[in-house]
């Protein structure tokens, strides 16, 4: 590897925080420490684990902020894997790829080390997040001057993620309700 510029070692040096942020959190955080007696998983998508609340009581705020927060946690990856890794990871569909792969392999750990569950429906959550996150990124890249790139990254954020809490809603009522 060649010498990195002040830009892209700021780059990198944010890139693998986060990553080391994420799986703290993932398999240490939340009580995470105390360990479950039997592997937990769940392979099946019973529905898309995000909606609008319809009525607030502190059990379903607190579900529903975990599950934004699971979505949310995630839209960085979707910047700072292209920002940091451009030759493989420039494309959505390869970004996309190694997120999954990644995201499967952490699922993976929390369940055979029992500090966790593996669950299909936290993986895709976890995608549409990633996704927010390199749409916004992609849209963010276009604007003038660059030092609007922060000002339309967390609009963008903040769009898709109304829209994905809305098309969750749709899914859910048409297929899994």
């Amino acid at each position: 590897m060649g010498k990195l510029g002040a830009g892209k070692r700021f780059h990198r040096v944010l890139f693998f925080s986060y990553l080391l942020l994420v799986i703290y959190l993932m398999l240490f955080a939340f009580g995470r420490t105390k360990q479950w007696d039997t592997y937990q998983f769940s392979f099946t998508l019973t529905s898309i684990p995000l909606w609008i609340p319809k009525h607030f009581t502190m059990d379903i705020i607190e579900i529903w902020v975990f599950s934004l927060g699971n979505l949310l946690m995630f839209v960085p990856f979707g910047a700072l894997l292209p920002i940091n890794f451009p030759t493989a990871c420039g494309k959505y569909g390869r970004s996309l790829l190694f997120f999954v792969a990644g995201i499967t392999l952490m699922e993976f750990l929390q369940m055979i080390t029992l500090l966790g569950s593996f669950d299909v429906e936290d993986i895709l959550i976890n995608a549409i997040g990633f996704s927010i996150g390199f749409l916004s990124w992609k849209i963010s890249q276009k604007m003038k001057p660059p030092g609007r790139f922060v000002l339309f990254f967390i609009l963008s954020v903040f769009a898709f993620t109304v829209l994905s809490l809305i098309g969750a809603e749709i899914i859910n009522t048409i297929f899994f309700r």
